[in-house]
């Protein structure tokens, strides 16, 4: 945990701004709406237009609320996701909340510790309040379309309901964006297109090795889909739910064009799940180290990716992997006399 820290404290000076994703995607963002200077949502911003705008009346608050609110509620989101799985052993709360992706998250402030909450609800809910489950699904999609693949989870488990809610939330919440703005709708597309461009190689995932190493985006992309694909089809082939829940979880991360270190703080849901108190495995998201070392040549970038994609794959492997049989020490009973 101190060496996480450490790497906090040396990676965060070389951000241009501390809580760079809150105040470019929620604070001036809101500031523009409210002022005139943007229309509604702000085209400058690099999160969806859905999360900006959701996410803009904190500008009505003064700064240092707005600050505090957004910290300590995603502080809070974190530890209420592994409150409502069933983690009450505080030392894994202290391990998790000093791990490289959440500490990451908290630097940069942005809203992935909200996303592990809202993947905390679809676990949860799955069964006992569906249409929950896939109303918090849905508006996930609509904040971070890499979480797709938990529809596929979905519809797998046959959980028709919830499957359905979370199109219906992404059906709706589309048409409102195509109301709102037709431009940002139909602009989106090339928006992205841009932002993987010109941030493939800082990412931490498939893209950023293919890349890094020389090959082209367009087949890192298509590698990627492809290997996001591959990990759904072993997911079909599981059987357990939370084996299911977790590789798809990890094709949304495999998957994905673009993946920053704070993505896989997500990966604590499931070890959540699977581990409940403390073990080594709380450990495991300290492989993405890495990235908080600010990786400067090609190399770097591989090898800090290819940690993290090692760091999906051994969570994976842990969650699937049986109960191993609790052995007690039997003592032997001396049989009856007479016998």
């Amino acid at each position: 945990m101190a060496v996480s820290s450490v790497a906090t404290v040396f990676y965060a000076p070389r951000l241009s701004r501390l809580l760079s994703d809150f105040y470019g995607n929620v604070w001036w963002p809101g500031h523009r709406i409210l002022h005139g200077a943007a229309g509604f949502p702000d085209t400058h911003s690099a999160w969806p237009p859905p999360a900006t705008a959701t996410f803009a009346p904190l500008a009505l608050l003064p700064e240092w609320a707005a600050v505090f609110l957004w910290v300590a509620g995603s502080v809070a989101a974190f530890g209420w996701a592994l409150w409502l799985v069933g983690c009450r052993d505080w030392r894994a709360y202290a391990v998790g909340l000093a791990s490289p992706p959440v500490l990451c998250c908290l630097v940069l402030g942005n809203m992935t510790l909200l996303l592990v909450a809202g993947v905390a609800v679809v676990w949860v809910c799955r069964d006992r309040r569906p249409v929950l489950a896939g109303s918090a699904l849905g508006a996930m999609i609509l904040l971070k379309l890499w979480l797709w693949p938990v529809v596929v989870f979905l519809l797998l488990t046959r959980r028709l309901r919830a499957a359905l809610s979370s199109a219906v939330w992404v059906g709706v919440g589309t048409l409102v964006w195509w109301l709102v703005s037709r431009d940002t709708l139909y602009g989106y597309h090339d928006v992205t297109t841009r932002a993987v461009e010109g941030f493939a190689q800082l990412g931490m995932g498939i893209v950023s090795i293919v890349v890094n190493d020389g090959g082209s985006l367009r087949t890192a992309q298509a590698l990627a889909f492809v290997a996001g694909l591959g990990v759904l089809a072993i997911a079909w082939r599981a059987s357990a739910d939370l084996t299911r829940f977790t590789l798809c979880l990890a094709a949304g991360l495999v998957a994905s064009p673009i993946v920053w270190t704070h993505y896989y703080a997500i990966l604590f849901v499931p070890i959540a799940l699977r581990s409940p108190r403390l073990s080594g495995v709380w450990l495991v998201p300290y492989i993405t180290i890495g990235a908080l070392l600010w990786p400067t040549i090609r190399l770097e970038f591989i090898v800090a990716s290819a940690a993290c994609l090692a760091a999906v794959a051994i969570v994976c492997i842990h969650v699937a992997r049986p109960n191993a049989p609790h052995k007690a020490r039997q003592r032997a009973v001396p049989a009856p006399a007479g016998q």
